[in-house]
């Protein structure tokens, strides 16, 4: 490839685990209006595998950076309502599996504990976005 030669882009192939796509997910954060580096896996068997990099601006102005990968499993009697922004925060979070695995990094001396820990959590829909509980795997 010479420099400048517009690059192809390549299509990919379907996997037995589902169809990977470049995804605009619609939680953003200010620090991240456009997050172009988001990504999900819609499996053929109703599960979505994420894998999102927000970035995100503590209380008191330190900033970290966070990658979560995030598996979110969808019943048919749940699938209509997480599909609908409106009525998303209304679905039982005991009726689907929603769990994530957030890392974290910063170069904040206040919040240098956090580089290197190992989290796993569960997210629920509330209105307007997601909600996380995460506890710290030690």
């Amino acid at each position: 490839m010479t420099a400048g030669a517009p690059r192809r882009r390549r299509k990919v192939p379907r996997a037995r685990r589902g169809c990977p796509v470049r995804a605009r997910l619609p939680h953003r954060t200010p620090l991240r209006p456009r997050r172009r580096g988001d990504r999900a896996l819609f499996g053929p068997d109703r599960t979505t595998t994420l894998d999102v990099r927000p970035a995100l601006r503590t209380h008191d102005g330190a900033l970290l950076r966070m990658s979560c990968g995030r598996r979110l499993v969808t019943p048919s009697a749940v699938r209509d309502a997480l599909g609908d922004p409106a009525a998303r925060h209304r679905a039982d979070p005991a009726g689907h599996y929603f769990r994530t695995d957030p890392l974290f990094g910063t170069g904040a001396e206040r919040y240098a504990r956090l580089d290197g820990t190992v989290g796993i959590g569960s997210g629920r829909c509330i209105e307007g976005g997601v909600a996380h509980r995460v506890c710290e795997v030690l």
